[in-house]
């Protein structure tokens, strides 16, 4: 039988040295591979070296007796992508133990192998071997998913729960994908890679891709995210299993810190994060299962507001909401992913999940979602020094106006959330009706007495005249005022002329100033009327800086 190799495991076997010259056979040695990832090294050894066309495995290989092995090596040989090995292989199964017995015998329902397509169970039958491996063909690629992979059942380890499995797929997953090829042997999701179950998983993940997606198999690998200069902080208590290799290869150029909880207590990591969500970043990644003993627990649900990380999100967004926080979860379910929005979270990550296998096509799209959104966060980092500033305008409370101090806190609140909703329009205005409002206390007589709507300014028993001017001269920003020495009658109707002399006289404001306060009157009026204008962030933070202004009364 040309082509046709079988594997024994070197001890004396009276049957295998009778059929291998009655057959013609190609004796290949294996020796312990009592662990999976031997026998994942043995097979890609064994195709490397041999042109096998059919091959011959006893169901049980070395000691102690009985065992499956031979039936794992036929199983990582269907599951393999390693180069030069055919996962196609016709296989026949050498044993005297019949399937039911062998079903039967051990937990692991390997034997199910021996009845799909390309694979033949035998006893000691040197006739019977004959026959039937001539007769055995190799399976078409289109039987793999339902007549072969589906008709298997590969148990995942009963000492790894959905979230840690999800960390270790999902990592893996997203190596992949993205191509950065990050993972190392330090890392357990690498670890990971060669066991029996990850290696079955991986085979449905590919035909599911190849059958249902042509051309996924040959993906182009997507841009990293452009995080030059970023200051990311990265929460996972399983971060340590492959995705801080992997998120800094992806955020190439950031400042990128990690809290795992790698030999930490429990205390000791929730204190180590506590300490971090006060500092400044552009962004922080936060898985929402920090405490996996009792959040990853098989067939509890928890409210999705209890979860250690959610808990975590609410911290950070009370601390300030400007921070941009991206979740990371295992869970996939629509109503948990609406509900983290509706908390603060600023965007989601769903960590793959051998549970719910996604092709490659969709896998990709997903990362391309989670850049957009972190590189949407980085541009949003003008939230955070914004709700900072706003802090600080409203901790100075001088001015001896109480229902201004309260009317300008509110707006500045009010501003922040259009701010938040992308609604800089709103916010200039809301900004602007602020500084209309200090316009108008100013010059109510109860409030101060040292103006008059006539623009006379009194100190003492005498009487000092002192005006502004209106100038129309720029057509671009607008008209505004300046500082005239000559008494001039002003009327004092409007914000514009208002501010104008507060500016010029309470503050002693230039010239060059009082045209700027002329362009920001002149484009409110543009914003509040229909047509094309645009707000710049810039301007918003005027608006703060003149309302701090005003609150300090200094």
């Amino acid at each position: 039988m040309d082509g046709t190799f079988i594997i024994s495991d070197g001890s004396k076997n009276s049957f295998i040295d009778k059929v291998v010259p009655q057959l013609g056979l190609t004796v290949i040695i294996a020796h312990d591979l009592r662990k999976d990832e031997m026998i994942g090294e043995f097979v890609k050894q064994i195709f490397a070296g041999s042109a096998i066309k059919k091959l011959i495995i006893p169901v049980s290989l070395g000691q102690p007796g009985n065992n499956h092995i031979g039936l794992k090596i036929g199983l990582y040989i269907r599951f393999s992508d390693k180069s030069g090995v055919d996962p196609m292989i016709p296989i026949v199964f050498l044993s005297n133990r019949s399937l039911e017995t062998l079903l039967l015998e051990q937990a692991d329902r390997f034997a199910l192998l021996a009845v799909t397509p390309g694979c033949v169970l035998v006893n000691e039958d040197a006739e019977a071997l004959s026959m039937e491996t001539a007769a055995l063909k190799p399976p078409p690629f289109k039987a793999l998913i339902p007549q072969i992979l589906d008709k298997l059942l590969i148990d995942r380890p009963e000492t790894t729960g959905p979230h840690s499995l999800a960390n270790e797929w999902g990592a893996l997953r997203l190596d992949a994908i993205t191509k950065v090829n990050a993972l190392t042997a330090a890392d357990l999701a690498f670890q990971r890679k060669e066991t029996l179950y990850f290696q079955y998983q991986a085979a449905r993940n590919r035909a599911i891709s190849l059958a249902g997606h042509p051309g996924s198999g040959s993906l182009t690998a997507p841009q990293v995210i452009r995080a030059v200069g970023k200051k990311v902080l990265y929460i996972d208590d399983e971060g340590y299993k492959g995705w801080v290799s992997i998120l800094k290869k992806l955020l190439p150029n950031s400042f990128f810190t990690e809290i795992t909880g790698q030999g930490l207590s429990e205390d000791a990591f929730f204190a180590a994060i506590r300490a971090q969500i006060r500092q400044d970043w552009d962004l922080i990644l936060l898985d929402l299962r920090l405490l996996p003993l009792i959040e990853d627990v098989q067939g509890r649900v928890l409210p999705i507001g209890i979860y250690s990380g959610t808990i975590i999100l609410q911290e950070i967004k009370t601390i300030n909401p400007g921070t941009q926080v991206i979740i990371f979860t295992a869970s996939n379910k629509a109503w948990n992913l609406k509900e983290l929005i509706e908390l603060g979270a600023d965007g989601y990550f769903v960590k793959e999940s051998p549970e719910y296998l996604i092709p490659d096509t969709l896998s990709l799209y997903h990362y391309d979602i989670f850049k957009a959104q972190a590189e949407e966060c980085f541009r949003k980092n003008y939230l955070r020094k914004m709700y900072n500033d706003h802090q600080m305008a409203i901790a100075k409370n001088t001015f001896p106006n109480p229902d201004f101090l309260s009317y300008s806190e509110a707006g500045l609140h009010r501003s922040f959330e259009f701010v938040q909703k992308g609604l800089w329009e709103a916010a200039y205005l809301n900004y602007f009706q602020i500084i209309e409002k200090y316009a108008e206390v100013c010059f109510e007589p109860t409030q101060l007495s040292t103006t008059d709507p006539t623009g006379e300014v009194r100190g003492g028993n005498n009487k000092h005249t002192r005006s502004i001017k209106r100038d129309s001269s720029d057509l671009v920003n607008g008209p505004f005022f300046e500082k005239k020495r000559s008494p001039e009658n002003i009327t004092f109707h409007t914000t514009l002329p208002k501010l104008s002399f507060i500016m010029a006289f309470k503050f002693n404001r230039s010239d060059a100033e009082l045209k700027r306060l002329g362009a920001v009157v002149f484009k409110r009026n543009k914003v509040a009327h229909p047509g094309p204008v645009t707000v710049t962030i810039q301007e918003l933070f005027e608006f703060i800086d003149l309302i701090d202004f005003f609150r300090a009364n200094v």
